[in-house]
């Protein structure tokens, strides 16, 4: 059904009357391939189609996008999946984005946004920390900063048509964050030392959708000299749910001298937050500089006791208070390009977006990049580094390594070709993320 009303959007669009619309869009193939033991196929990446089409005037802006994603790996599993195609070639069709502007909406310089829409704040290159008014998109994991446009409604005022502007936005219904298929370790709950996971089972709640769970932001920003800057206010929600009850039991004998076996039954629920924040950019004798800070103040979360199905051999976890004190992130960066042409861009992140309260960590990340064979030709090299504990670097760290080859035979045409080496030990993110080193080939055309 949701399909329908994509495709039956795209023709009304195309040829209504009302809209002298303009296309435009890309192509994007991706290979990864895991090379752990063997070379085989990432399952959840993706190939991607996206179109876009506009229609502007002195008056009025519209804009709208769809995007089609096809993965590779099929998700037969009987001989009657067999029957349907999208058994074999699974795919996702969406409305992207769809949303009208109205300049000088009811007064001069104010200018009205409603419908589909992805609203980006701050000024980090990806990190973004301020960047809270949608939800996350991790369907592809190692591609960050990627977010999901959302039902919104935007209203800007620029006082006298200058450099400062006041922005309010309501967003009427809450949306979580988009995972990827298949397992990938995101996050995790750790029910114990002595215990050992063998399966779960879990229900998410969601916010009921009335006036009390909307989502609302304020934004001020302006220029003073040659800097921009702004201040932000956001109540919401937390877009990745945290539990908020767990059930276990042991479905297993347990042998002596053995971690116990465990069960997990596990409710979720989204925590309400509201971030404060503040971002810069700039520039210091041509070096690109910027910064991000979000004050986050969390809703008490508190995840109940364990409550044991069958009487357990073990002792009951009591209930553990996931969330309850402010906490602070923030993204510090600047890049520079060299006489010759090459370029540097870094960055320290403190909280990954899937951190929160007393557990975040620190990222050092960075990317040197040239460009060659008059501009046909570049060759980069990223790097991440990665500290959960500054007490113990040795046993609590993690780094990602990112050589990469891109060519443009044309203006339209990308191709390009990389690796993604991830190691670590301990508590450090990347230390979870160490056995999904992979090789990749993407191809983008646009047109």
């Amino acid at each position: 059904m949701a399909r329908r009303y994509v495709l039956l959007t795209i023709l009304v669009l195309s040829y209504s009357p009302l809209f002298s619309l303009e296309w435009s869009g890309e192509i994007n193939l991706n290979r990864h391939y895991f090379y752990e033991d063997s070379i085989h196929p990432v399952g959840y990446v993706y190939d991607r189609l996206f179109l876009r089409l506009e229609s502007t005037t002195d008056r009025y802006y519209f804009g709208a996008s769809f995007d089609l994603r096809l993965w590779d790996n099929g998700s037969y599993g009987s001989i009657g999946s067999l029957s349907e195609l999208s058994s074999s070639f699974p795919y996702q069709l969406s409305l992207w984005e769809a949303y009208g502007t109205l300049y000088d909406f009811l007064i001069e310089n104010l200018d009205l946004t409603i419908g589909k829409q992805r609203i980006a704040w701050g000024t980090a290159d990806k990190l973004n920390q301020t960047d809270n008014l949608n939800p996350l998109d991790f369907q592809d994991p190692l591609d960050f900063g990627k977010r999901i446009p959302t039902y919104a409604v935007k209203a800007t005022y620029y006082p006298g048509g200058g450099d400062w502007s006041l922005t309010g936005i309501w967003i009427p219904t809450f949306h979580p964050s988009l995972l990827p298929k298949g397992e990938f370790p995101l996050g995790f709950f750790q029910v114990g030392e002595n215990f050992k996971v063998v399966g779960f089972q879990d229900t998410i709640l969601k916010p009921k959708r009335n006036l009390e769970n909307s989502e609302a932001a304020l934004k001020i920003a302006g220029r003073l000299s040659d800097w921009d800057f702004s201040f932000s206010y956001f109540k919401g929600y937390d877009p990745l749910p945290l539990p908020d009850s767990i059930s276990i039991s042991t479905p297993f004998e347990i042998q002596e001298d053995s971690l116990t076996p465990v069960f997990l039954f596990e409710r979720l629920t989204f925590p309400k937050v509201q971030i404060i924040g503040f971002d810069f950019s700039g520039e210091v004798q041509s070096v690109g500089i910027w910064g991000e800070f979000a004050y986050n103040i969390p809703e008490k979360f508190q995840m109940k006791q364990l409550k044991p199905i069958e009487e357990p051999p073990f002792q009951v976890l009591s209930d553990t208070t996931l969330l309850e004190d402010p906490y602070f992130k923030f993204t510090l960066g600047g890049d520079y390009t060299f006489k010759g042409g090459p370029y540097i861009n870094l960055q320290w992140m403190h909280g990954f977006y899937t951190e929160r309260g007393s557990d975040l960590q620190d990222y050092f990340v960075g990317r040197i990049e040239k460009k060659f064979l008059h501009d046909k030709l570049q060759i980069g090299l990223g790097f991440m580094y990665n500290v959960s504990d500054w007490d113990s670097l040795s046993n609590q760290s993690g780094y990602a390594v990112i050589p990469e080859i891109t060519y443009w035979p044309s203006d339209n045409v990308e191709i390009k070709l990389g690796l993604f080496y991830l190691d670590g030990k301990g508590r450090s993110l990347f230390s979870a993320w160490k056995d999904q080193d992979q090789v990749y080939l993407r191809t983008t055309l646009s047109f």
